[in-house]
């Protein structure tokens, strides 16, 4: 198990860490600086190596795991996890690496002065080069609930396929945020 130190999630001061387990399962992983660990199972189905990550928003706490098909959103609320919901009441969750029709990506980024998310999608033309657009999640509840925002962004054209802007639209990405994963096996 590998630690990575994240920001403090439990509002203590003192920055917490993250670690994925691979005992009985998979597990996504907090411990507190004081000692606490809150544990969520991953129950994604992809044979790829599972990642996860944890960033602090202004009015949620927010996880994204992925095992590079699919994503799950969830909310880490009063030291303990949440899946988010989107319409319906449905877990929201995120297409990765092109495995879906509803996106290629997820995004954290720090823009306008605070932590934004984004849902991505890397498009093929017929041209074969791609373009690349992001719609901004919006949190409600403390991010117990998900929906994307009703505009989208270009945020590039005409990209080749082996351009990075490409890549790191199909997958999930949290900028400066440490992301860990499991060994693969």
């Amino acid at each position: 198990m590998v630690l990575a130190t994240i920001q403090d999630i439990d509002r203590d001061g003192l920055p917490d860490s993250e670690f994925y387990s691979e005992e009985d399962g998979f597990y996504y992983g907090i411990r507190t600086a004081s000692g606490a660990a809150m544990l969520l199972k991953d129950d994604l189905a992809g044979p790829n190596t599972r990642s996860g990550w944890t960033s602090v928003r202004e009015r949620a706490i927010v996880t994204v795991l992925d095992d590079g098909r699919a994503a799950t959103l969830h909310a880490f609320i009063d030291c303990a996890f949440v899946t988010t919901t989107g319409a319906g009441g449905t877990p929201y969750g995120f297409g990765i690496n092109g495995f879906s029709d509803y996106g290629t990506g997820v995004q954290r980024t720090d823009r306008n002065g605070g932590v934004l998310l984004y849902g991505v999608l890397a498009s093929r033309q017929s041209d074969g080069l791609y373009d690349i657009t992001r719609t901004q999640i919006i949190l409600d509840d403390g991010g117990r609930v998900a929906r994307g925002s009703s505009h989208d962004w270009v945020v590039a054209q005409g990209l080749p396929k082996d351009d990075e802007q490409v890549a790191l639209a199909m997958r999930s990405t949290c900028g400066q945020t440490p992301i860990v994963k499991t060994s693969g096996r």
